[in-house]
């Protein structure tokens, strides 16, 4: 239909934005900066797909996410390991071996 690609884009629009705001809703400072960065890198590249899955990582708490992403922890099953490798990939460690 014709209308579908501009209400499917608006759609994107929308989970883009809620993805930005809840970046800026971390109780963390350093998962903010984290998160922020890998938007300021990323987000231009987000599908409706990529979207969901951020958001589902981001109901987990700060301080898991960070073990997880550092190395500390496992994190649970049924969390995107892909993700949380491409968000790593933004967080400057230096040489630290992670997810």
């Amino acid at each position: 239909m014709p209308g579908d690609d501009t209400d499917r884009q608006h759609t994107l629009e929308q989970l883009k934005r809620r993805v930005t705001y809840e970046v800026t809703r971390r109780s963390m400072f350093e998962a903010e900066l984290l998160f922020q960065r890998f938007l300021d890198a990323e987000i231009s590249k987000f599908d409706e797909t990529l979207c969901e899955a951020f958001l589902n990582l981001l109901v987990y708490p700060d301080a898991d996410l960070l073990d997880w992403m550092a190395g500390i922890k496992e994190p649970p099953v049924g969390v995107d390991l892909q993700l949380l490798q491409r968000i790593n990939h933004h967080w400057p460690h230096a040489g630290k071996e992670s997810v």
